[in-house]
């Protein structure tokens, strides 16, 4: 499924929503969204990308349970 991008940046929020983290992506700063986007990762991928390079593995819990 080919999403636009501003589908891929609703995907990232809803994956973070279901994940339970309170803020959507655009709360946590510096990733690199268009580049993930254009680099065709998906949705778990660019936010682990995020979390690991940006985010200070913040999300690491929710991410790797």
């Amino acid at each position: 499924m080919n999403l636009t991008f501003d589908e891929f940046m609703k995907a990232c929020d809803k994956e973070l929503a279901g994940l339970g983290w309170p803020m959507g992506v655009e709360a946590l700063p510096d990733a690199m969204w268009r580049d993930y986007y254009d680099d065709g990762m998906c949705v778990i991928d660019a936010l682990q990308t995020a979390n690991d390079d940006h985010w200070g593995n913040q999300l690491d819990c929710l991410l790797y349970g």
